[in-house]
């Protein structure tokens, strides 16, 4: 497994001392590590008892030169804490839960800037670092999960004369599981293929994928899961993701170790060799507004989150300011998508539509109860919101609301 490393920036006169370093991990034995020209100090802390992983702490002199293209509180900031240590396996531990307490143990330090996931790339604000400690604190009363993506990101790369693009998860190798890959995928599909990777990566956390039978990804949907040396030999070397891409380096997949994962169509094609190829008609599938299997900790935080703010969808529809709204009810076939017609009672009537919006054509109207919707989707001005934007689209209402009103005085002056 692949260790994990948070940095965060922090603004301060001196740096902390020890024992609130150690305190900040919850204790444990310290023992320094040699500082060398560019850390100020280092530790590794060991815990007390040999059930808990080993944490690296060093400060470094921020770089007021770095380009880093970071939030507020980078450039100012005086140092940079790291921490790092081994997350636990996805299919035996709480890999999330570990990943926030690397996120509190810097604030308690005394970190107060912003924090970067380097393996996702990934910057978080103070206000989004309190907002996922106190969601998940002893008193927390809803016990909302944190999003799947804070353990991973879907990278994309093309490469100029190359046929199609290459899709990559960078972060599962931290919790044991190995990378999901999809090769020469049509730029048109690139999107679905993101999608898709993103929510297998979800359940592979759940259940690794099966190397002895297609991968069930959906109603009627299903995949392959084949190894990165099954499926090179018959990539065009110009693609992105070819062994000339990867300099040689092809990720290992023998015995117990497998580095990374190809998803693909469930058979291969070509009458003289096997050729494994991107699953072309599930993507098709996904970009038409077919639903994939999301992991149970992201439907269960998807479904909650859609429920809490539901108050924003009866706001968008009641502003009058030519707001796109649609909602997604559970249905025996997954997520059913619909396009808020009008509201009667507790419910909606809602005109089916496929994931980009589009009505469903042949699709008789239908009604969805407030009480089913598990996910939702606003668009306002061309800018789309979903239930993990509630605090941005709660603002957008209040400013595009306030700015109609102001508009309308003026005209009647």
């Amino acid at each position: 497994m692949d260790p994990s490393r948070l940095l965060g920036w922090a603004c301060w006169s001196g740096p902390p001392s020890a024992d609130r370093i150690v305190d900040a991990v919850g204790g444990g034995t310290l023992e320094p590590l040699p500082p060398d020209s560019r850390i100020r100090w280092a530790a590794a802390i060991h815990p007390e008892t040999r059930t808990g992983p080993t944490r690296l702490i060093w400060i470094e002199d921020a770089d007021p030169t770095a380009s880093l293209g970071g939030p507020d509180g980078v450039a100012g900031a005086d140092a940079v804490v790291g921490i790092e240590t081994l997350l636990p396996a996805a299919n035996s531990g709480d890999p999330w839960a570990a990943w926030l307490d690397l996120a509190r143990s810097l604030q308690a330090i005394g970190v107060d800037g912003p924090l970067l996931d380097p393996i996702t790339g990934r910057w978080f604000d103070p206000p989004t670092i309190r907002r996922l400690l106190e969601a998940r604190s002893p008193g927390a009363s809803d016990g909302l999960p944190l999003p799947d993506e804070h353990l991973w990101s879907v990278r994309a790369a093309r490469l100029d004369g190359g046929r199609g693009v290459w899709l990559a998860t960078e972060g599962l190798a931290r919790v044991g599981l190995p990378e999901l890959e999809m090769l020469e995928v049509p730029e048109g599909l690139a999107d679905a293929a993101a999608a898709l990777i993103d929510a297998l990566a979800g359940l592979a956390c759940e259940q690794p994928p099966p190397r002895d039978r297609p991968w069930t990804v959906g109603p009627r949907l299903a995949v392959a899961a084949r190894t990165p040396e099954e499926v090179l030999e018959t990539i065009d070397e110009r693609s992105a993701g070819s062994r000339r891409h990867r300099g040689g380096r092809v990720p290992v997949a023998s015995g117990d170790r497998i580095d990374s994962i190809v998803v693909c169509g469930t058979e291969p094609r070509g009458r003289y060799r096997r050729i494994w190829t991107a699953p072309i008609e599930v993507l098709q599938a996904v970009a038409g507004g077919s639903a994939v299997h999301r992991s149970d900790r992201a439907a269960l935080r998807q479904h909650h989150l859609a429920q809490r703010h539901l108050d924003l969808v009866d706001a968008s529809l009641e502003a009058r300011v030519g707001a796109t709204v649609s909602i997604a009810g559970g249905g025996e076939d997954g997520t059913q998508w619909g396009r808020i017609l009008q509201a009667i009672g507790d419910r909606w009537s809602v005109q089916p539509v496929d994931l980009a919006g589009r009505p469903a054509i042949g699709e008789p109207e239908s009604f969805v109860g407030r009480r089913d919707v598990v996910d939702w989707r606003i668009e306002i001005g061309g800018v789309p919101y979903g239930p993990e934007d509630a605090s941005r689209l709660s603002d957008t209402l209040a400013s595009t609301v306030e700015g109609a009103a102001g508009t309308s005085r003026g005209d009647g002056a």
